[in-house]
């Protein structure tokens, strides 16, 4: 309340006789006696603003931690090429970086390892998280070279991927026995 204001209340007040006034005005009526527990705006606007402020500060350690700490996930074989004789299963070994700070780690149990081979459907596989992955990969009957993609986690369900490797698969010739 402004000083013009409480003056004028108090020159009113000294002014009129106690006789004179009206009977006070019953609480249910009264706008004042209704809002008088009531903060004030802007101590509610302070707190407000107290708040926004914190989370703002919260906000902005979290992307500068995150920016320190920069998320590294990398999935690569450990060969370059593979062989297989037409027809068989060979075993691919992938190396699997996950390098992320621990407070932005997820943690899944299990991983979808996606094996796209020239000319053939993709193939899924379910397997265990860990540093050294392996999975099979059948190789077709053309003899040649083939490149296969790795893809780790294609869906990102697992919270680092996807992640991408190519390879050759070499395919070599199936020994035929003499007699034929």
């Amino acid at each position: 309340m402004s000083r013009r204001r409480k003056k004028n209340r108090r020159h009113k007040a000294e002014e009129a006789p106690a006789s004179a006034k009206a009977p006070p005005a019953t609480p249910e009526h009264s706008s004042a006696l209704r809002n008088e527990g009531a903060k004030p705006l802007r101590t509610r606007l302070g707190a407000l603003a107290l708040v926004l402020g914190a989370q703002l500060l919260l906000l902005g350690l979290f992307y500068t931690m995150a920016g320190a700490f920069p998320a590294e996930a990398r999935l690569k074989t450990l060969k370059p090429s593979f062989n297989a004789e037409a027809g068989k299963t060979v075993a691919v070994t992938a190396h699997l970086r996950y390098a992320f700070p621990p407070m932005l780690r997820s943690r899944p149990s299990h991983m979808v390892f996606r094996i796209n081979l020239d000319g053939q459907a993709p193939v899924n596989w379910d397997v265990e998280l860990a540093t050294l992955v392996k999975v099979g990969i059948t190789a077709p009957e053309k003899p040649g070279v083939h490149s296969f993609t790795l893809i780790a986690d294609p869906d990102g369900s697992a919270g680092i991927g996807p992640l991408k490797t190519t390879a050759a698969l070499n395919v070599l010739a199936s020994k035929k026995p003499a007699g034929d």
